[in-house]
């Protein structure tokens, strides 16, 4: 089965393989799932909860950038300017 949408039981690399443009969340994030041998078996909501996210949020800012097709605000903030996170 196809998914047709961003949703908290996909698994991390279905969601980088499916919407490459969702990489940039990651990063933008500091997360370490853009290469990470977990994310074949991670969820999202997984994800979430092991970097202290709010259930949803991570979801939410994936769909976003992925029916966009562009960066979010959080995609590439840290990497050009570190101290806009803080």
């Amino acid at each position: 089965m196809t998914a047709n949408r961003i949703h908290r039981d996909l698994t991390v690399q279905k969601v980088l393989d499916t919407w490459p443009s969702t990489r940039n969340v990651f990063i933008g994030r500091r997360m370490a799932c853009v290469g990470c041998d977990l994310a074949p078996f991670m969820t999202i909501a997984e994800a979430e909860a092991a970097y202290g996210i709010p259930p949803g949020e991570l979801e939410k800012e994936l769909h976003a950038t992925a029916t966009r097709g562009t960066e979010t605000p959080n995609s590439h903030a840290a990497i050009r300017n570190p101290e806009s996170r803080q």
